[in-house]
């Protein structure tokens, strides 16, 4: 895992913390009620897609690139935090280049 990936992954659990942070103020704070819910669904939801990711990110190298590409995607809406994180993601993570028949990270 090179110094990219490394970051991209810190910066996921930074992100789900900060989702699961959110979730809490949602739940125990604000209440659930109205469109509140939509609001804790979808915040769960990226929260899952995130472990999920990170969980096959660490098991299977293909599995955890694909998942990454279609976690990159969803991220993209998710406006600022969101959009930066996928923009770094798909410039700079899950990069090798192949020198002298093998392949290496960049």
């Amino acid at each position: 895992m090179n110094k990219h990936d490394r970051r991209y992954v810190i910066l996921l659990i930074l992100l789900s913390f900060a989702l699961m942070s959110g979730m809490g103020v949602i739940v125990f704070i604000i209440g659930v009620e109205g469109v509140m819910r939509f609001v804790l669904f979808i915040e769960a939801l990226l929260t899952a897609l995130i472990i999920l990711t990170l969980i096959l990110r660490f098991s299977t190298q293909q599995a955890g690139r694909i998942m990454t590409k279609a976690l990159n995607c969803i991220l993209l809406m998710y406006f600022p935090l969101g959009t930066a994180l996928a923009i770094y993601g798909f410039l700079k993570v899950d990069k090798e280049t192949i020198v002298n028949g093998k392949t290496t990270p960049i």
